[in-house]
């Protein structure tokens, strides 16, 4: 091409700048991102942090289950890692370390806790759209397939924090100190309401550009009832900036990805790249998986979670699709790893973020993420071999796929902690044991889980000759 032939290519082209990001915005993304300014404006933080509190602040080590879960409700909501580990971070980090944990141990919890926003929905920062754009499926379709593999996640980083905590013999936040749970609930039942009534209108009222707006009407009026969340003049000019930067940022973003998709489509290097990748691994899925999460981790590294995905959604999905996977497990298993950059070194953009806050090394707050984040590593593997996990496929295999991966979830952070629940401190041999468990029983198989069960029994007998050898 001629510089005359690019220029009026990417400009005038539906396949570069005005091509399927930019709709994406114009279509869906815009009403959601104001949504989430609206959450946030009219009280939705404090409401989401207090809840936290009052459920989980006394338990032992609470702040930073605070933290996991109070982070897990902006995150899903804001789909921006960074903002959300400056805002509900300045408050979770400080409480965490009065409470005993070291500042690398708070800073990682809330990185991890804030990164799973980008895969949590109903949000997904804009890449959840883009998915549903690239698979010409309803938005719907991609919550209900996302939402397992993110709870999993957050199950592992949630048992992480309380097997750290009861090693550590740290205990809860005073009940005196806390928000009453009722009282909360009273004052901001509407947040919650909200959420409901987003994910009601996407699935059965199926009015995908409209439900943030519908939403939002709702949310408001509801704000206004009290005095403490009623959207006051100022409130009303933050929540109108917040918005246009929001969707200049966002916009901006998503036209630079666009300029990328036009670049690999008007050259031939997306199929060409695909073609190289399927030639190279052969009929080998594992390998094809490891090369698609080695690519995926490395460009990562340099761009945006939503620009690395589309990347490779148009690069490396037709190469796993094209092997037999399911498409949908694809585009998921990019996003996940292409988002494991915000917790890994050396980058780690969300770990060095909050190291900032608590004070701490980055690149050890980078490592101790990467131990509390390993769900994320292992999780897409296992959806992108069998589907069930991200609800596709027969009910029978979708259910033990859900009964096995829960407990799966719970002994894999127990392994990587060195702590299991009914037993206590565990020795190298023993984690090792565990870990085989957790992993077995988070591949979705009959096979496996008989297998973990075996495992299992093993590790019963160890544990049992173990304390009687200790009593003696």
């Amino acid at each position: 091409f001629t510089f005359t032939q690019s220029a009026r290519y990417h400009a005038m082209g539906v396949e570069s700048i005005i091509g399927i990001p930019t709709k994406v915005v114009g279509e869906l993304l815009a009403g959601f991102i104001i949504f989430g300014v609206a959450l946030v404006i009219s009280g939705g933080g404090k409401f989401f942090m207090d809840f936290a509190l009052a459920v989980l602040g006394h338990t032992r080590g609470g702040a930073a289950k605070v933290a996991v879960l109070s982070s897990a409700f902006m995150a899903m909501l804001s789909g921006s890692v960074i903002s959300n580990v400056v805002t509900t971070g300045s408050v979770t980090i400080p409480a965490m370390k009065r409470t005993g944990y070291s500042p690398t141990f708070a800073g990682a919890v809330e990185a991890c806790a804030s990164t799973g926003g980008t895969i949590t929905p109903p949000i997904m920062g804009a890449a959840g759209f883009l998915i549903a754009s690239f698979l010409a499926v309803p938005y719907a379709t991609v919550i209900l397939s996302a939402f397992f593999p993110a709870v999993l996640y957050y199950i592992t980083l949630y048992t992480q924090v309380d097997a750290h905590a009861a090693k550590s013999e740290l205990v809860g936040m005073p009940r005196k100190d806390l928000p009453h749970l009722w009282k909360t609930l009273k004052e901001g039942w509407f947040f919650f309401g909200s959420i409901i009534l987003l994910t009601f209108i996407l699935f059965y009222v199926r009015m995908e550009s409209w439900a943030p707006f519908y939403t939002m009407i709702f949310l408001f009026g509801c704000a206004m009832i009290r005095k403490s969340t009623r959207l006051t003049w100022r409130k009303l000019v933050d929540f109108l900036f917040e918005s246009g930067k929001l969707m200049a940022q966002i916009t901006a973003i998503l036209a630079g990805v666009g300029l990328i998709v036009g670049s690999l489509s008007g050259t031939g290097v997306a199929n060409s790249f695909s073609r190289e990748l399927v030639i190279l691994a052969g009929d080998n899925y594992l390998l094809l998986l490891l090369l698609g999460a080695l690519t995926s981790f490395v460009l990562g590294m340099g761009m945006t979670v939503t620009a690395c995905y589309v990347f490779l959604a148009i690069v490396m999905v037709p190469a796993l699709v094209k092997i037999g996977l399911n498409p949908m497990a694809c585009h998921l298993f990019v996003l996940y790893w292409g988002a494991l950059s915000y917790i890994t070194p050396p980058v780690a953009l969300g770990s060095i973020t909050a190291a900032a806050i608590a004070g701490s090394d980055p690149m050890a707050t980078g490592y101790q993420s990467m131990k509390l984040g390993s769900a994320k590593y292992i999780v897409p593997f296992f959806f992108a071999i069998n589907p069930a996990l991200i609800m596709i496929g027969p009910l029978w295999d979708i259910l033990l796929a859900v009964i096995t991966a829960i407990p799966g979830a719970v002994f894999l952070g127990a392994s990587i902690e060195g702590w299991l629940f009914f037993y206590g401190r565990i020795t190298v041999p023993q984690r090792i044991l565990i870990f085989a468990i957790g992993v077995l029983l988070m591949y979705p198989s009959w096979k496996a889980a008989i297998a973990a069960l075996i495992v299992f029994v093993a590790l019963f007998v160890s544990l049992r000759v173990f304390s009687l050898s200790r009593k003696h």
